[in-house]
């Protein structure tokens, strides 16, 4: 048998004349998400010419801020929890945290502010194993480590 296999059809041939479709990876598996604009979409495909649906589409603007603590920054909303780098303060304690932006869209206005929060808790992350080893020299090291952060919830920016 040559490159052509047994039949006399090159690999390629079959290749190209073959039914069978392959499902790329990267295509999303389960039902559709469902937007604002799709469903949108679907209800104006099926109106009926002579009835009157009154359909508003409001674009609702979220105020959010751009926080920094611990070094790291952060954007949020009100009423988020989200975990920081630990901060001094007990739980149910006010706090008041740094905002580098504040605002949304064009109203948007960075420099000073301060976000007003409530500490939730403290706690511990997940534990990092730091290995450290040089090869054929009989040197290994093992460290654990445990970052601590604080729960805050934002109350209003």
């Amino acid at each position: 048998m040559g490159p052509t296999g047994a039949m006399g059809i090159s690999h390629r041939a079959i290749r190209r004349i073959s039914p069978i479709r392959f499902i790329s990876p990267a295509a999303p598996i389960g039902p559709p998400r469902l937007t604002q604009d799709s469903v949108f979409r679907i209800i104006s495909a099926f109106r009926l010419p002579g009835a009157i649906i009154a359909l508003k589409r409001e674009t609702v603007e979220m105020s959010y801020a751009i926080i920094k603590t611990g070094g790291k920054q952060f954007a949020v909303e009100d009423g988020q929890k989200l975990r920081v780098p630990t901060i001094e303060g007990k739980a149910g304690s006010k706090i008041d945290v740094e905002a580098l932006v504040l605002g949304a869209g064009k109203d948007a206005k960075s420099g000073g502010g301060t976000v007003k929060a409530t500490v939730v808790g403290h706690g511990r992350g997940e534990k990092v194993i730091v290995f450290k080893k040089k090869r054929r020299k009989q040197y290994k090291r093992k460290q654990g480590h445990r970052q601590g952060y604080t729960e805050i919830k934002i109350d209003k920016i």
